[in-house]
């Protein structure tokens, strides 16, 4: 094994002193690294050692919360406890070491175990390696729940790692059915809380005589009803994420409410006579225009600004209609061993992307549930598609295949066309550009859909 003398071993032993003596001993016959030791009280200053072997002595509920508060302090260090067999059941064991230590070793010391154990630990790629592909991999599996490959969604996705880790209050913006609650949760899988609960709140279905209670929770006899002590949905959350969708349907009252809460971290359940200390991260959403309602009034500007610290906008469909096809794809899969394999006829999947979406990716999620069920055969095609879902009836069934595909694609290219020239306000040469086509082709496939380009200015 190279040597590698700036390394360090760090011993944290407060008693007794005897093992921690012994454990140098048998470090320093098998290795070149500096041992040192260090007490609890001391052991979060002693730089970024290579190893820390912390010793217990008893499986007290103090020694274990010394134990598992140093994965916070050295996030990239190895951390092997050292157990008293003689105090430590096997399911102790288990128990400390499943999920948080990837070995223990136990005293009084075997000599050949205990040597054996600190030369492989020592011989491991260095934890922060490990760590950064565990942390490239969670990325890749959270992340890839959230379908697509446009390019206004992808814009998104490549925030959201960057944003877990911060650890700052989030607000996620988009319109009903987006798939809001999708960014949450990935936000709180890759943050530094991925191990604590998620706890998603509607705000809407919140009365607001009853905000202070469902969120900070109440002892008993805080009110008539209370006979018992009831945790809320901030004390749930402790050590992960708490979700606050529709946060715009809160009243002024709860408003003021929220904002000291969030300011804080601080909250008092009805009947206590001291504050607890909330550890949690904060992701609110919306499906309204906040800003908008600070300037009628509706909505705190204080507590706007204070969620408001890294916006994150999901896009509607229909500003990414290229991912509806994979979307589809998506739901096929998903919804297989309910309902059977079905497929998408191609002037079906043309007919979807070119529409709408009022209800987004929760409206099409439905949509394709409805199609496999009532389909009878095992492809879906356009004389399936529901009328009442804003789809056009089908009165085609006397035209071939091209004359029924070239009518969709139609209807799709009339629909981008016009999509397009909103975005950018009636100017061709702009429309044309994004559109990926040539200046002349596009201002043809305007004049052949009678589409004014001047409809869509804005007025000077």
């Amino acid at each position: 094994m190279p040597m590698r003398p700036t390394e360090k071993i760090l011993i944290i032993c407060s008693h007794p002193q005897e093992i921690a003596l012994e454990l140098t001993r048998l470090i320093q016959s098998v290795t070149h690294h500096e041992v040192a030791m260090s007490d609890w009280d001391q052991s979060s200053n002693q730089g970024s050692p290579r190893l820390i072997l912390p010793v217990l002595p008893t499986s007290s509920k103090e020694n274990i919360g010394h134990l598992l508060s140093l994965i916070d302090k050295y996030r990239n260090t190895v951390i092997i406890p050292v157990l008293d067999q003689r105090r430590f059941s096997h399911t102790d064991v288990l128990q400390i070491t499943r999920g948080s230590f990837p070995d223990f070793i136990t005293y009084p010391l075997r000599t050949l175990d205990a040597i054996s154990r600190i030369k492989r630990l020592l011989e491991r790629p260095d934890i922060s390696e490990i760590e950064q592909t565990k942390q490239q991999l969670a990325e890749k599996r959270t992340l890839k729940k959230i379908v697509g490959e446009s390019r206004a969604i992808k814009a998104v996705v490549e925030k959201i790692p960057i944003v877990a880790r911060s650890g700052v209050d989030v607000l996620i913006q988009g319109e009903t059915g987006t798939g809001k609650e999708i960014v949450a949760r990935s936000l709180h899988y890759l943050s530094s809380r991925e191990v604590g609960p998620f706890i998603a709140v509607n705000c809407a279905s919140l009365p607001p005589t009853l905000f202070e209670n469902e969120l900070f929770g109440h002892f008993r006899e805080a009110f008539t009803d209370a006979k018992s002590k009831r945790p809320g949905l901030v004390q749930e959350a402790e050590g992960g994420t708490i979700f606050l969708d529709e946060v715009d349907a809160l009243d002024p009252t709860c408003q003021a409410k929220l904002l000291r809460f969030i300011e804080e971290r601080e909250y008092r359940p009805l009947g206590s006579r001291k504050p607890l200390q909330a550890n949690l991260n904060m992701t609110a959403a919306t499906n309204n225009d906040l800003r908008h309602h600070v300037e009628t009034g509706r909505f705190r500007e204080d507590l706007f600004y204070r969620l408001n610290v890294i916006t994150l906008t999901v896009p509607p469909l229909r500003d990414r209609r290229e991912d509806i096809p994979l979307l589809v794809r998506h739901f096929l899969k998903k919804y297989e061993k309910r309902y059977g394999i079905k497929q998408i006829s191609p002037d079906v999947l043309a007919s979807l992307s070119a529409h709408e979406w009022p209800g987004n990716i929760r409206q099409l999620e439905n949509l394709v549930q409805q199609l496999m069920i009532l389909t009878p055969g095992p492809v879906v095609d356009r004389e399936h598609l529901p009328s009442d879902n804003g789809f056009t009836p089908t009165t085609e069934s006397n035209l071939n295949f091209q004359e029924a595909k070239k009518r969709i694609i139609e209807e799709f290219e009339k629909n981008y066309i016009i999509r397009m020239l909103r975005m950018y306000q009636g100017n061709i040469t702009h429309t044309a550009k994004a559109a990926g086509k040539d200046r002349r082709v596009f201002a043809r496939m305007i004049k052949k859909y009678r589409i004014s380009a001047d409809a869509f200015k804005s007025p000077s």
